[in-house]
């Protein structure tokens, strides 16, 4: 009897344990993930808002083309990027993206500090042509 009670009580404690270590990484492994968006013609600059530590950061994107007037969606595409930037001279770039698809970029370690989200189109577009979009950072 002693034995199953020995026994029940390492089981719990093993239980309990693991599930410590689990969730505990799963928490730790994503510290920050907060999302942004933009609807624009051209460019826009978010706010300085998403404060980062000096790990390594993903930023996910996705985005479609739309009429300005209506929200409807059109079938061309466009050229995008996603830059995370610091002051002047600290950013971090998605690289080139393509409106009609999703992506996740890894940028690297960034330094710590408070970030802004900058979206700049790269094509041309008519008038009333816009790219409506967002995604995540994460760390």
């Amino acid at each position: 009897m002693k034995r199953l009670l020995k026994r029940k009580k390492i089981f719990g404690t093993f239980s309990v344990v693991a599930l410590v270590f689990i969730f505990g990484f799963s928490t730790v492994s994503l510290a920050y993930n907060e999302p942004y968006s933009f609807n624009i013609r051209s460019a826009v600059t978010g706010e300085a808002k998403h404060k980062l530590s000096n790990k390594s950061t993903t930023i996910t994107a996705s985005a479609r083309t739309i009429k300005a007037e209506t929200g409807e969606t059109l079938s061309q595409t466009h050229k995008y990027t996603v830059t995370i930037s610091k002051g002047v001279f600290t950013s971090y770039s998605t690289g080139r993206l393509t409106t009609g698809k999703s992506y996740s970029k890894n940028v690297g370690k960034v330094a710590k500090g408070t970030y802004r989200v900058n979206v700049t189109k790269h094509t041309y577009s008519d008038y009333g042509i816009n790219i409506k979009g967002g995604g995540r950072i994460k760390q």
